[in-house]
């Protein structure tokens, strides 16, 4: 059997059946096995605690859940199939595991989960265009002074004689 795709029941009931076998006489061969074990067991434990975060626990609850310091908790999220999509620089973070819900719940209601999750993607800015400023001042009709019918700061430049 291979490791990957397995649930964490899956990866137990492989556990259950090699110790249900017999026990090597050989010491290394009894370290190959156990070796072999822990890392199952390992990976039940990974899988089931992405499972836990996807149900709603907290990380903290998740790390004393499993005897583990809750720092420990994102790369292990990391190295799970479940949330391995949502990991950034080796770690699921908290926002990851939201992201991951999100996809959950929707995928629950229609259908297949996206393959990887969204990505921002920052818009490119475009040039303003510098349009003049129409004036805002009121437009008179006597003909009377016409410096307030000009936009702010184009008055008209007096001579000098």
């Amino acid at each position: 059997m291979t490791r990957q795709h397995l649930t964490p029941q899956q990866r137990i009931e492989l556990v259950q059946q090699q110790l249900a076998g017999s026990v090597p006489s050989d010491p290394l061969e009894l370290v190959r096995l156990l070796a072999d074990i822990a890392a199952q067991l390992e990976e039940a434990m990974n899988e089931a605690m992405a499972l836990a975060a996807l149900d709603g626990a907290a990380g903290r609850t998740i790390a004393a859940a499993a005897s583990l310091a809750p720092n420990s908790v994102p790369p292990r999220l990391a190295r799970t199939e479940l949330l391995s999509n949502f990991a950034e620089d080796g770690r699921v973070s908290s926002e990851g595991v939201a992201a991951a819900r999100f996809v959950a719940r929707r995928s629950a209601a229609d259908g297949p989960a996206p393959a990887a999750p969204l990505t921002f993607i920052p818009r490119t800015s475009t040039p303003r265009t510098n349009t003049p400023r129409t004036s805002t001042a009121r437009t008179s009709t006597a003909g009377a002074d016409t410096a307030r019918t000009r936009a702010p700061g184009t008055a008209k430049k007096r001579r000098q004689s």
